[in-house]
């Protein structure tokens, strides 16, 4: 860990979605106390975000990525989403639609929760 005198290097997994984008971007604001990288899938992630060095092409799910983006850091903030679909069975009507347009906010499951799946090669980006 950093001395309390040393900067505090943090890593933002999802650095380019919604919330790890913001989170990101304040921690640059305080660049006094951090320094920070991000993780993004796509080159063009990376562009939108100052196309920098600290900002590191990969993948949550590939190791070697992540070790070379991990690489001396302090902290850690993942902040990967997605918004999955429902599993074909698991509750009626709501086969292949996305959970947020079948439930809506005020939806009483009852006691029961349906179950939630990703189609294969899908990833967060794709689906959020």
């Amino acid at each position: 860990m950093a001395e309390s005198n040393q900067k505090i290097t943090v890593l933002v997994t999802g650095a380019s979605g919604l919330t790890g984008e913001i989170a990101f971007k304040k921690l640059k604001e305080r660049s006094d106390k951090f320094v920070v990288r991000g993780l993004v899938r796509s080159e063009a992630s990376k562009q939108r975000l100052g196309g920098g060095d600290e900002i590191f092409l990969g993948d949550v799910m590939d190791k070697k990525s992540l070790e070379t983006a991990m690489q001396g850091i302090d902290a850690l903030i993942i902040l990967t989403s997605a918004v999955p679909k429902v599993v074909p069975g698991s509750y009626p009507g709501a086969d292949g639609k996305r959970a947020e347009d079948v439930f809506g906010e005020s939806f009483d499951f009852n006691g029961s929760m349906p179950e939630f799946y990703y189609e294969e090669g899908q990833f967060p980006e794709h689906i959020d």
